[in-house]
Order: C-alpha cells, then structure tokens, then sequence
C-alpha cells in the first residue's frame, strides 16, 4: 500500500524503516528523506502500533506532499535569509540602541547586550516563523487528501497526532 502511494504521488521508494521511538516518548510522526534513485520512508513504531493501515497511509501522503514540493528546501532557504536579515537587524540594533557597532557586542563586554539583542530578535520573528510553518503544514494537508482514498483516515490521524504529540486541538 505504501508503495502503491508513493507511486501515484510519482516517487519510488527504495526502502521503508520503522525506528524504535517508543522507548524515549510517545510522539507519533513518520519521514522521507532522500534523493535521485535512494528514498527511504521512515515509521515511528509509536504509529506503527498505535493507528490502523488508513491512518499511516495519510501521514506518508502528508509526508509525500512535503518532499515533492521540497518544503525542506524552502525552509533552509528561508531560514537562511532570516539569519543574514537577523544579522542586519541586530546590526542596527545595537547601532540605534546602544550606539555602537555591532562588533563591539560581539567583544566579551558585548556579550550580554549582543544575547539581549538576539532574545528579542528571536522572540519578535517566531510570529513570522510560526506562520510561514503552519501555511507549509495546511499546504501539505490539503494536498494530500487526493492521495488518500479514505479522506475520513486524514481528519482522524490529524486529531490524534495532536492529542498524541500534545498539540492544541482546535
């Protein structure tokens, strides 16, 4: 069945893993990683043995609409331009606040206005970054229904991954 999915979505599996997570939690979540002829799917054990055939398939479907549209990618690339634009920021920061260049914060005597400076950074772009997430996530569950035969399956999986990985329930 697996395999039978990856293929509609256009993908050849060269090999599926189940990793033993349910020593270390209880989270639920599966993987692809992979490029050129070598795929391989990863299982949590915890979905494995926790959610019916249906239930797994819509997490690979889920899974599948992330590789094929290279969401990884978009997000390195992403998170690379938030850092050079962190840096100018943090430049300016410390410029406009402190009045002095931001090589002096990165000086020892710098250091705790440099960690201040980067606190609120971080802080102030997690809004942005929380956004651009969950647009990557809706994208991928819309997306993957198609791919499903028992759409039913993904709404269920989609409830019990956030009870089961502790997410808030809408």
């Amino acid at each position: 069945k697996i395999d039978r999915l990856a293929e509609s979505a256009g993908i050849i599996i060269d090999d599926i893993r189940i990793l033993k997570k349910s020593k270390y939690h209880s989270s639920v979540n599966a993987y692809l990683v992979g490029f050129g002829s070598q795929r391989k799917i990863y299982l949590y054990d915890t979905l494995t043995e926790k959610f019916d055939h249906d239930e797994i398939l819509s997490v690979l479907a889920h899974e599948i609409i992330h590789y094929n549209e290279e969401h990884m990618l978009i997000g390195i690339l992403l998170g690379s331009i938030g850092i050079v634009a962190g840096i100018f920021i943090l430049g300016k920061m410390s410029l406009y606040l402190l009045e002095y260049d931001i090589r002096k914060l990165l000086d020892v005597k710098g250091h705790p206005a440099f960690f201040i400076l980067l606190i609120f950074l971080l802080f102030m772009s997690k809004p942005v970054e929380n956004y651009i997430s969950r647009q990557i996530e809706r994208r991928a569950d819309i997306k993957s229904f198609p791919l499903v035969s028992n759409s039913a399956a993904i709404l269920k999986m989609e409830i019990q991954m956030a009870k089961t990985n502790k997410s808030d329930v809408l």
